[in-house]
């Protein structure tokens, strides 16, 4: 856990501590951040069963969602410099929402297409890139 800025590696040896043993909390948070939908009800009553997209009642096929979208999460940690445990809270119930599946279907597509602009405009830049260095290299020669 050392490596992920949890706990510092006393010994300097990049092993695990096999004596060491889980803290209640952090073995909660585990819980949260690998299955979330196992905590669907805690959340459906946090939110008085209401849809958090759309405000309608939430049905039985309502799913755990992030509020803000992990590969956005990732993207943007990389040019703010945050550290490990200000990503986690992405994990957390605050960035967790339950809403109906229909709308769930929705916010994938929506985040979906804004994924592939995303890319397709880095492909665009990097040939753009391309292009402007090989007419730098054939303009100097």
């Amino acid at each position: 856990m050392f490596r992920l800025g949890w706990h510092r590696d006393l010994w300097g040896d990049a092993h695990p501590n096999r004596n060491a043993t889980w803290h209640g909390c952090c073995v909660a948070a585990w819980k949260l951040w690998t299955a979330p939908s196992d905590h669907v009800r805690h959340l459906r009553r946090l939110q008085n069963h209401r849809c958090a997209a759309t405000g309608a009642r939430l049905g039985k096929d309502a799913e755990v969602d992030h509020r803000v979208p992990l590969f956005r999460v990732w993207r943007d940690a990389e040019g703010a410099g945050r550290t490990w445990p200000a990503l986690l809270t992405y994990w957390g119930v605050p960035n967790l929402q339950v809403i109906n599946r229909s709308a769930h279907v929705e916010k994938c597509g929506v985040e979906s297409a804004a994924r592939a602009r995303l890319r397709q405009a880095a492909a665009t830049e990097r040939n753009a890139g391309g292009l402007a260095a090989t007419r730098a290299l054939r303009d100097s020669c």
